[in-house]
């Protein structure tokens, strides 16, 4: 059940966060797209062991940043490891952490293959940016999103 879990709640954030990561770092009028874009990256690029180890530190109980700053808004350190149900969404959000650079950029992969044509004759028709992503961008990525799930979901398990 608890990998079920895991696997679920990794793909649901990471799909979204990379397309929204990949339409951001592929807009040619976002500054900084290129250092967006090596910094999502280099995050799978960490092996797990240092990546466990920073992680840790963050969700240390009482000397650790998170719960250092939950401190200063008056909330009690939380056992972010000890705990069953923390700990599988501590986890989780690592995993997320760590994950969502690779499918950035399967997602930039896929939004590079989309015709700018159909963006401009959308623009001509009257389609606003909400509109574009739903009828054009979505539909679009749809193998490359599937791709990326069944991949996230090999690599939660």
């Amino acid at each position: 059940l608890n990998t079920t879990i895991y696997t679920a709640l990794s793909v649901v954030l990471i799909l979204p966060l990379s397309v929204v990561f990949g339409l951001l770092v592929y807009q040619r009028e976002v500054a900084g797209g290129t250092a967006l874009r090596t910094v999502l990256f280099s995050t799978y690029m960490v092996p797990m062991i240092a990546v466990a180890l920073v992680w840790s530190k963050l969700y240390a109980p009482s000397e650790g940043p998170l719960n250092q700053l939950l401190g200063l808004i008056g909330i009690g350190p939380q056992p972010w490891l000890s705990s069953p149900r923390s700990a599988l969404i501590s986890i989780v959000l690592l995993n997320v952490w760590q994950q969502v650079g690779y499918f950035t950029v399967l997602a930039i992969a896929g939004l590079t293959q989309i015709p700018g044509s159909l963006y401009e004759a959308a623009t001509l028709d009257g389609a606003n940016g909400r509109e574009q992503f739903r009828f054009i961008t979505l539909p679009l990525l749809r193998r490359t999103l599937l791709f990326s799930a069944v991949i996230a979901i090999i690599n939660a398990v």
